[in-house]
């Protein structure tokens, strides 16, 4: 019989605090805007065409959020956060489900976009950072918080399928979309982003089974299957490949089968939609890495931990560990499915929602995405916007997003209720971007009058028409 030790929880634990420390967002507030398609083009690829701007170039973009459910913070303000930080505790949340946890960070490079006559295209970089733990069960995760040994039947563990996986990498891609159908009212596009990746590192542990119960005196496994990857962090030790795919269909106000956007085609006039719906798939490919480090964990047995030191604790992890240096692994994206619609009320106002999909089996190397709904009212115009969102984290856990947009400049803040008052917190994010947007086409702009036309000077002005005139006007 192989025995093990208390190091695989201690592996354990390193790898979920390396995930908590890696925190891409959702962009709840922003991204169904009209106006900003650096946002717009990673909910779904075919919203570049027919966008709002004519043409943005978007100089950088930062972004973080993490959610659990393994624990909360109680009473956490964000405000307050610098007087009391000594004082931060967890706490655990009740109830049986699974629990899980997604944190994820993003910086978007130099991209641009160009929507016109019935395309739109796209220059996207960035870097990204996503870590998760999936399917621990409740009990445990309130061993791994407070750190307090539980006896039977409680203690007892039977864990199938849980996962704990961190990865990075950078992103070079384009889009390109295309308005396909144009009959009536009704107007389809489809689109694309296509990407070059290459990975910087990744860790991926699967606990296929693990049976077991850990007591004040005595940890005891009775069966254990699972395996670990690992690659140190070296820019360009991983390359790949993502794509992104969709398609959306828009119900427009008024006849669109003439239109083209931005376009002296259909003399620049703009076709506004009653309502739109689409649907993505995110993340779709991999990365592979040629060094990485493959650990095989298995074995069963006891260890009685009130009898002082550890004796012979390396041939004892030797024993149920294998290692197998140089491996080739490849590393799935957090694939995703996005299905998200808007209604347009006029006058700038409209109210969305959005619905996503975790894709990637916890079964697969690779990272998961988050599965969540939100639901949005916006109030947009060219130079501005206001944004909220209600999203359901893991389709049950509410957050308040905001977002607001001046001209080329947006911010979002992920729940941001601890941001005002004190509460008990599972989540938290914010992200920003800065952009230079050409909002018309410059061949839209009105041409100037001819010279015989032309307004009298500001000193002609003086004492007729002009602007001294209209100030003494009473």
């Amino acid at each position: 019989m192989k025995k093990i030790t208390t190091n695989y929880l201690c592996l354990l634990l390193i790898i979920i605090n390396c995930s908590n420390r890696s925190l891409a967002q959702e962009n709840a507030g922003i991204v169904l805007s009209n106006y900003y398609p650096s946002a717009s083009v990673f909910l779904n690829p075919a919203l570049t065409a027919d966008a709002r701007a004519f043409a943005q170039l978007q100089l950088i973009g930062v972004g973080a959020n993490a959610f659990t459910n393994l624990f909360f913070v109680p009473k956490f303000s964000v405000v307050s956060v610098a007087k009391v930080a000594a004082d931060l505790t967890v706490e655990q949340l009740t109830g049986n489900l699974k629990r899980s946890l997604y944190a994820s960070a993003t910086l978007n490079g130099p991209s641009f976009y160009l929507s016109h006559d019935n395309y739109g295209i796209g220059i996207i970089t960035r870097a990204r950072v996503v870590g998760n733990v999936s399917r621990i069960p409740s009990d445990l995760a309130k061993f791994l918080v407070d750190q307090q040994p539980v006896g039977p039947p409680e203690g007892y563990q039977n864990i199938k399928r849980a996962g704990v996986s961190s990865m990075g990498w950078t992103e070079y891609g384009v889009n390109g979309s295309y308005m396909v159908y144009k009959e009536r009212t009704r107007v389809i596009s489809v689109g694309t982003s296509l990407r070059y990746l290459r990975g910087a590192f990744m860790a991926d542990m699967l606990l296929r089974k693990l049976k077991g119960e850990y007591t004040t005196t005595n940890l005891v496994v009775d069966d254990l299957d699972g395996q670990l990857y690992y690659t140190p962090f070296a820019l360009g030790s991983g390359k790949g490949f993502g794509a992104d795919l969709g398609v959306v269909y828009r119900e427009m106000m008024k006849d669109a089968g003439s239109y083209y956007a931005h376009s002296k085609v259909s003399n620049c006039r703009f076709v506004d939609y009653k309502y739109r719906v689409g649907v993505s798939v995110r993340d779709l490919g991999f990365i592979s890495f040629k060094n990485a480090e493959m650990w095989t964990l298995s074995g069963s047995g006891s260890f009685q931990t009130d009898r002082g030191p550890l004796i012979d604790s390396a041939a004892t992890v030797n024993s149920a560990i294998q290692t197998f240096p140089g491996v080739k692994v490849r590393s799935s994206l957090p694939t995703s499915i996005v299905m998200h619609g808007d209604y347009n009320f006029g006058a700038g106002l409209y109210a969305g929602a959005a619905t996503f999909i975790n894709a990637m089996p916890t079964a697969f190397n690779g990272v998961q995405a988050p599965s969540l709904f939100f639901l949005n009212a916006r109030y947009e115009r060219r130079q501005y916007e206001v944004a909220a969102a209600v999203v359901f984290q893991r389709y049950i856990y509410p957050q308040l997003h905001l977002g607001l947009r001046y001209r080329s400049f947006s911010l979002g803040i992920e729940n941001a209720i601890p941001y005002v008052v004190n509460v008990n917190t599972k989540g938290i994010g914010i992200y920003a971007s800065l952009a230079i947007t050409l909002f018309r086409n410059p061949a839209c702009k009105p041409q100037g009058r001819p010279v015989d036309v032309c307004p009298p000077s500001e000193m002609s002005g003086i004492g007729k028409s002009g602007w001294i005139r209209r100030l003494f006007k009473k």
